[in-house]
């Protein structure tokens, strides 16, 4: 099962369609209307491996205002679960330590950050690889963790009316394939990201001609954990 945005282009849409049965987010009914199809404001991945099940939040925790749109905005890598400190609903904590600890053997680390639509800002790569823009995840990861991360500029991503979307909202792994809404090539940091994903082992695909657009992230699941 593929989770994406029922806003996403068509050329995307269909080419998804083809790999997985799509389940098509939005609107919800507690974010913002240019935000209310993402669905890393609703599901996260526990992980970024094949298996990682997909935590699904409750749509009535969510609020129009910030910080209440991104309680459930977390990114997960290895034992890692990144997020801004006190807004995490506890249901999604629960459900990543449970996952955590029946996987790695050990208990989850929690990595603050001062940005609390982390997943936006987060491409995950694979356990160990990430991508953002945001100097403050940047500088946590390197202080916390033990993770690379690409620190990229920001802006060049569509995210009408906003000035700018985010690299996490803009793509999504399934299988050994990191898959982006738009063309890398006009992106000025397309060759630096094909680069970072490449020395992963992952392929990458990409849609020519369309600019990069933040759908709030494209995530595949094999199991939903529900937080209901």
């Amino acid at each position: 099962m593929i989770y994406v945005s029922s806003l996403a282009h068509p050329r995307l849409l269909d080419w998804l369609a083809g790999l997985d049965d799509l389940t098509l987010v939005g609107p919800l009914k507690g974010p913002s209307e240019p935000v209310s199809c993402h669905p890393d404001l609703l599901y996260c991945r526990l992980g970024a491996g094949a298996a990682a099940p997909v935590f699904k939040g409750r749509e009535e925790a969510l609020g129009p205002v910030y910080p209440a749109d991104c309680v459930y905005n977390a990114a997960v890598c290895g034992r890692y679960l990144i997020h801004k400190k006190d807004l995490t609903d506890p249901a999604l904590l629960e459900a990543a330590e449970e996952h955590i600890r029946a996987v790695r053997g050990g208990e989850m680390l929690f990595v603050p950050v001062p940005q609390g639509y982390t997943k936006c800002n987060i491409a995950v790569v694979d356990e160990d690889h990430v991508i953002t823009s945001d100097r403050g995840i940047a500088k946590a990861l390197a202080e916390k963790t033990g993770i690379d991360c690409l620190l990229i500029p920001p802006g060049g991503i569509s995210l009408p009316p906003y000035g700018t979307g985010f690299i996490g909202g803009c793509c999504g792994r399934a299988g050994d394939v990191m898959i982006f809404s738009g063309d890398l090539s006009a992106f000025r940091s397309g060759s630096l990201i094909r680069s970072f994903i490449s020395g992963c082992g992952l392929e990458i695909k990409e849609f020519p001609g369309l600019p990069l657009a933040d759908i709030g992230s494209i995530i595949s699941a094999e199991d939903i954990l529900s937080g209901a």
